[in-house]
């Protein structure tokens, strides 16, 4: 698995102003934090990321691309 960068707090009230709805944004970074902990256990990489800012650093990157689309 790739090695993945933290966001800065800051960036983080991009991801909310993009969701209209705080509690259904919640419930995504829950569900990707739980793939990603279900995957990091599998491969057993010895991953030190903790998969919910994982999941919060991947939904920020699809930022960008959900408000062209």
């Amino acid at each position: 698995m790739e090695t993945r960068e933290f966001a800065p707090a800051s960036d983080h009230s991009e991801l909310l102003a993009t969701n209209p709805n705080r509690y259904e944004l919640v419930l995504k970074v829950a569900r990707r934090a739980k793939q990603l902990k279900d995957e990091l256990s599998r491969m057993s990489t010895g991953e030190t990321m903790k998969p919910i800012p994982m999941a919060i650093t991947e939904m920020l990157a699809e930022v960008p691309e959900e408000a062209e689309a």
